[in-house]
């Protein structure tokens, strides 16, 4: 009963999954609940949303109800985030079974039934959201859903299909089809053929399907896309929907498992422990090739011996070029198996009219834009940083230009743009540096840069340059010189010294260049930090970061677009297969409909083809590689909003991937097209909600479905934060157990520990004083990096002082507080806040200067001259340290103002006996658990790479240790830990190179290691030398020597 995900399952104590009833929050009256929703929710203002056009009335009715909200939860061994969002109300409620302990107050239901959804066991390689997807059943379009199918080619077939071969990238020329007739004698002239319902065979008069035992193939090939095991699963449902002894071989590692003849039999259970999970980890990938006659009659001996009717081959351009070479081979020398392709490669490079999209580009889009997405709301909470963003995408830029028209950024290069402009490495330079400036004098010293991960190979200069040097390399050994550049010497003198290093370091075995390891984004910043000091700015001023976005979205789990696509995918091969269509590449239609309208076809490889040249000048034939078309709608719809994006922060956050609710079912713009409309604040009157008090100006119109959904949900709060008369209480003494701490903070807080006597205080009601707390009047400043969940801070804040008639004082960071920049809280402030990341209202403080005394008294003028009663402090532990002097201070000079101290870190560094967690780090570790996990099964799906992670963590390793508890990674590092044992570099060093040895010598080469951001400082002798190279630096800046110290 988990068609499409609408039952939410959840886990017992038992371990068993159940759906639980409408929670108690249901009973409320609908005037109550009108009263409690935001306004931009009343007076039938819709929540805008892309999804699906909806199949007409009747038509498969079931698969388009409306599911409920989930957000984000971690990932566990190599697994996206799978999340549970607010319930609404009259729908089923996502919590564990308490019937049996309802009587029981909410607090003790909580404590005696735990939800940890989290993550899996300690023990356990599957965490309970992957059984639950696990366990979601795909949509197949009504051609596939029926008992039996047929093939229909030919005349009836719509224009759109003639037009393809016809014009675009799809058309031959009358010489390329005559050289491919000579390449491809056997399969040449096949035609286009649809999927349909065909009438049901009868097996001895009877009405019942004929049953036919059917034995396919299939091979995993090229770098891994999210999806691929559903691939697999649509197959497998397939031969076993036409005979339950029909069986799946899979072939282990890519083609050179069928060349060596190394496979394995799909079961039931083992397809099971697959279905809509990402990676290729069931059969790992290869990429493999065939290699001549002799690699073709090696395949054809395999398939022949397994008595195989058909073989699937599931890869990009260069997979199924070699499976068009297959084809050819078995036409002529075993016709009785059929070699069918499936289109894969989160690239988007295989794109074409009859092609809408490559599996896994809509799970990988959205996997970045999420991220993309964080930073949009990082910079405009602190306004300091400019993020470079290369988006992995080599040989076309398509991933880019959907992760832009995703999240809105200020400036995105397009590589086929790029390279039709004929621009130079300095034109890009010039323009990324004309936008930094033009953003300055607009008062905006941050922003977003996207840019492909392949742009340095769309540059014609760099062309020029990497062939030379290819040229000079292999006509001198391997030696280098700059001075034997004839052609692109300008260009190499332009590079940092930086770069062309290495250029010369990381080369491939055969000694050429590797130009996909030149980080691209950390090259234009070199070169703009030099550009803007010849324009006479100082590069100081701008804080710039880079990012790449690459194997983190490889394998992340399918969204449930890709996940019912690859399973199409996967059906219609099987039935390709079936009807001997050999030389087809498997592919789906009308993929802006609902699944059930989707068009399963099948098109001839030698149609999807051309023919190219190699370095010898020797013809061979390859499928057609599709770049952004410049003329598409898509680029042109991108060209009319992309000036807009430069100076307006039209930044939108597209969240994590959804599994079900009204944004689970989104496709990506790639395949339903926007409008410009779409990509600013749209054009919808109803949903004009604006907000232009707060540090940033912000527009419901911009905010993406996910974030609209959010601004719906209203947290559960314990009943007394909701109790008028509550008030805390001093409930019992707590001293420190270190006697020399407390002598310290006796020492040097002799006021505030005077007044509280080291009081612990419990919030109880207090029956005996009037509710109302008339003129109360507390302000809230943040102080440290932003963190998750801030910015319901201020909102609890609002309300509760709402609650007893008082004023919520919010300042603009540090500066405000001194200077009396502030906003006082209404309703209508924090209408597009609400359960958003960041703290965009009101910003944040960029620097920490609350330890000095002159900082204090300017404050404490304020709290007085504005007659504040509280002033509330979110943030780190640093923060928090600074918000106790500066209650000293208060104290001190008789300030009648109370300092309230928030825990609000992603770092965690202020958990401990009393604060169990901070604010923002359960948010903060599930995203790195998340890519952590996807990480983790890219290395299993491809066994041949180490990936090294270091995690944010300035301080304690909590980050990486919560992260390695969700993703039971091959070794991780506790800084901490090192530390105490005062171990060296060395033995860190030491201790990994063991591990990988003894993976190798199981056969297993591949693996993940987790390191804390901070892990030099814990080491002793590091700690040394990071002291004398600052005084190192100190010496120098005095001297006015820093840039050539550094």
């Amino acid at each position: 009963n988990l068609r499409r995900g609408r039952s939410l399952l959840v886990v017992t104590n038992d371990n068993q999954y159940t759906l639980s009833s409408t929670p108690p929050e249901a009973e409320q009256t609908e005037t109550q609940r009108e009263a409690s929703r935001p306004l931009h929710a009343r007076g039938g203002r819709p929540v805008r949303k892309l999804s699906f056009r909806r199949p007409p009335s009747g038509v498969a009715a079931a698969s388009c109800r409306e599911m409920l909200g989930m957000t984000r939860l971690a990932s566990s061994v190599g697994s996206q985030n799978f999340g549970f969002g607010g319930a609404f109300y009259g729908q089923p409620h996502l919590s564990r079974d308490l019937s049996s302990s309802s009587a029981f107050p909410v607090h003790q239901r909580e404590q005696r039934a735990r939800t940890h959804l989290h993550s899996a066991d300690l023990f356990d390689r599957t965490s309970p959201v992957q059984k639950a997807r696990q366990a979601w059943t795909c949509t197949l379009p009504a051609a596939l859903d029926a008992d039996a199918h047929t093939l229909v080619s030919g005349p009836p077939l719509d224009a759109k299909v003639k037009e393809a071969f016809e014009a675009g990238p799809l058309a031959q020329p009358p010489e390329v089809q005559k050289k491919l007739e000579a390449l491809f004698p056997a399969t040449w002239g096949f035609e286009y053929t649809e999927v349909a319902p065909g009438p049901v065979e009868v097996d001895g008069g009877e009405g019942s399907r004929q049953r036919v035992v059917t034995r396919i193939g299939i091979v995993l090939s090229g770098g891994p896309a999210p999806g691929g095991h559903n691939v697999i699963a649509g197959l497998h449902d397939f031969v076993k929907s036409r005979h339950p002894d029909s069986v799946v071989f899979g072939f282990m590692g890519g083609l050179d498992g069928v060349i060596n003849k190394k496979y394995k039999v799909l079961t039931d259970e083992l397809m099971n422990q697959y279905r809509n999970q990402g990676g290729f980890d069931m059969l790992w990938s290869g990429r493999g090739k065939v290699n001549g006659e002799e690699d073709l009659r090696k395949a054809k001996e395999v398939c022949e011996s397994l008595e195989l009717h058909g073989l699937v081959l599931v890869g990009g351009d260069g997979s199924n070029s070699n499976a068009a070479l297959l084809a050819e081979f078995m036409q002529v020398h075993l016709p009785s198996c059929a070699v069918v392709g499936v289109p894969k490669t989160i690239d988007g490079d295989l794109k074409s009219p009859l092609i809408e999209a490559s599996f896994g580009f809509d799970t990988a889009a959205k996997t970045y834009s999420e991220l993309i997405g964080n930073l949009c709301t990082d910079i405009n909470s602190s306004q300091t940083t400019y993020h470079f963003v290369r988006v992995m995408g080599r040989s076309a830029s398509h991933l880019v230009l959907e992760c832009a028209m995703q999240t809105r950024p200020n400036l995105v290069f397009i590589g086929e743009e790029v390279d039709a402009a004929n621009m130079c490495l300095a034109d890009i330079v010039k323009q990324t540096a004309d936008l930094v400036i033009e953003r300055l004098h607009a008062g905006k010293r941050y922003g977003i840069i996207l840019l492909p991960e392949g742009l340095i190979e769309f540059i014609p200069e760099m062309k020029v340059l990497i062939k030379e040097l290819n040229e000079v390399l292999s006509a001198n050994d391997g030696k280098f010189s700059p001075d034997k550049l004839t052609r692109a010497r300008s260009v190499w003198d332009y590079l940092p010294d930086m770069i062309q290093d290495q250029l010369m370091m990381d080369r491939e075995a055969t000694g050429y260049i590797q130009v996909a390891k030149i980080a691209t984004e950390r090259l234009l910043i070199l070169l703009l930090e030099t550009e803007l000091q010849k324009r006479g700015y100082d590069p100081d001023q701008w804080s710039f970061m880079p990012h790449y976005f690459g194997y983190e979205g490889r394998c992340a789990m399918p969204s449930n677009f890709d996940a019912n696509y690859c399973y199409s995918l996967g059906y219609t091969a099987g039935v390709l297969a079936e009807k001997g269509k050999n030389g087809y590449m498997s592919i789906v239609r009308n993929l802006d409909q609902h699944p059930s309208l989707w068009t399963p076809a099948g098109v001839p490889f030698t149609k999807m083809m051309y023919v190219k040249q190699d370095a010898q000048g020797k013809d061979f034939p390859a499928i057609v590689r599709s770049l952004v078309s410049l003329d598409g709608s898509l680029f042109k719809v991108f060209c009319e909003v992309r000036d807009k994006w430069k100076l307006k922060d039209l930044y939108r956050v597209p969240g994590p991937i959804q599994f079900a609710g009204v944004t689970a079912d989104e496709p990506c713009y790639a395949v339903m097209v926007p409008s410009a409309e779409d990509l600013l604040a749209g054009n919808d009157p109803r949903a004009n909600l604006t907000c232009t008090t707060g540090v940033v100006e912000k527009d419901l119109g911009t905010y993406s479905s996910l974030q609209q959904q959010r601004l719906l949900y209203r947290p559960t709060v314990p009943p007394l934060c909701q109790d008028a008369k509550a008030r805390a209480r001093p409930s019992k003494q707590m001293f420190c157990r270190d006697p020399y701490t407390q002598r310290q903070v006796l020492m040097h807080y002799p006021y505030l520990s005077n007044s509280s006597l080291f009081f612990l205080h419990d919030v109880c009601h207090d029956k005996y004083i009037p509710p109302i707390g008339f003129g109360v009047r507390i302000g809230l400043v943040f102080i440290s990096r932003q963190s998750p969940g801030v910015a319901n801070v201020l909102w609890g804040l609002h309300e509760r002082l709402k609650l007893v008639q008082g004023k919520c004082i919010a300042f603009f960071g540090l500066n405000g507080l001194v200077d009396r920049k502030f906003l006082q809280i209404e309703d209508r402030h924090l209408e597009l806040f609400k359960n958003q990341g960041g703290c965009e209202l009101i910003g944040r403080s960029t620097s920490h200067c609350l330890g000095s005394r002159e900082m204090q008294e300017k404050v404490r003028q304020t709290c007085e001259a504005m007659n504040l009663d509280g002033l509330v402090i979110p943030g780190s532990a640093f923060a928090m340290s600074e918000a106790a002097l500066l209650s000293e201070y208060f104290l001190a000079k008789q300030c009648r103002t109370s300092v309230i101290g928030i825990p609000a870190t992603g770092s965690n560094n202020l958990s401990g006996e009393l604060i169990e967690t901070c604010i923002g780090f359960d948010s903060s570790t599930k995203v790195y658990a998340s890519l952590i996990g996807n990480v983790l099964t890219d290395a299993a799906s491809m066994p041949k790479y180490w990936h090294f992670v270091r995690l944010m963590g300035r301080q304690p390793s909590h980050e990486v240790l919560e992260c390695a508890l969700q993703t039971h990674p091959n070794f991780v590092i506790i800084a901490e830990e090192y530390g105490a044992a005062d171990k060296t570099l060395l033995h860190v060093v030491q201790d990994i190179a063991d591990v990988v040895c003894q993976r190798a010598e199981m056969g297993r080469n591949f693996g993940t290691v987790l390191i804390p951001d901070a892990l030099l400082m814990h080491l002793p002798n590091m700690k040394i030398l990071l002291a004398e190279l600052r005084s190192v630096l100190k010496e120098a800046d005095a001297k006015g020597e820093m840039k050539k110290a550094q």
